[in-house]
């Protein structure tokens, strides 16, 4: 055999190192808050803070794991120097047969990002019911508790633009909130968001 490293596909994946395999990592820029806090000053010289989502994990504290692509899964290559003495290896100078490993399995990969995927909807839909409860312990008048629970209720937390919908309304929150809760509600959507957007990721990596 000629010389040179041999790469086989992997068979098995494992959790990624710098993320524990959860796909998502601490957001640093916000210090895992998911908002930023700036002083202003006014013209009398009083001092107020003032709160802005962070844009990198929108509101979330977490963001997605560049190392993984946010599967949370590192693939597993074997490596051998066919041929040639790898020092570092106790079966150094003999040639190692390949024969009996099996090759990446394409469709393996695409059922375990679809499992990923129910997963993660799974969460979001836990989430959802979590804010539309939240609400309705929240100060919101009565009339706009009803009219948001009838919203995201029936909102389809699949569809594939699904992230682009909740962010906005987290944005025309931003713009008009006029109190704390409606500045919490805008994160929590945007925690909804990031949320549907990986569950998205994952179904497109399992077609």
């Amino acid at each position: 055999m000629s010389g040179g490293k041999r790469f086989i596909y992997p068979n098995e994946f494992q959790a990624h190192g710098p993320c524990h395999g959860k796909g998502k990592v601490y957001c640093s820029p916000c210090t895992g808050r998911g908002y930023s806090e700036t002083t202003r000053y006014d013209s009398s010289g009083y001092s107020h803070r003032e709160r802005q989502t962070c844009t990198i994990c929108h509101g979330s504290g977490e963001r997605m794991c560049d190392g993984c692509g946010g599967t949370g899964d590192e693939l597993i290559y074997h490596a051998r120097s066919a041929g040639i003495e790898d020092a570092t290896s106790d079966t150094a100078g003999v040639d190692e047969d390949f024969s009996s490993v099996e090759p990446y399995d394409a469709e393996a990969s695409k059922r375990k990002y679809a499992a990923l995927h129910t997963e993660k909807l799974a969460e979001a839909e836990q989430r959802r019911d979590e804010i539309i409860q939240w609400v309705w312990n929240s100060d919101f008048d009565t009339a706009y508790k009803s009219k948001f629970d009838q919203w995201l209720s029936t909102f389809n937390l699949n569809a594939a633009d699904a992230e682009m919908w909740l962010l906005g309304t987290a944005t025309q929150l931003d713009q008009s909130a006029t109190s704390t809760q409606a500045g919490t509600l805008s994160l929590t959507l945007r925690g909804l968001a990031l949320l549907c957007g990986t569950a998205d990721m994952y179904r497109n990596m399992s077609q």
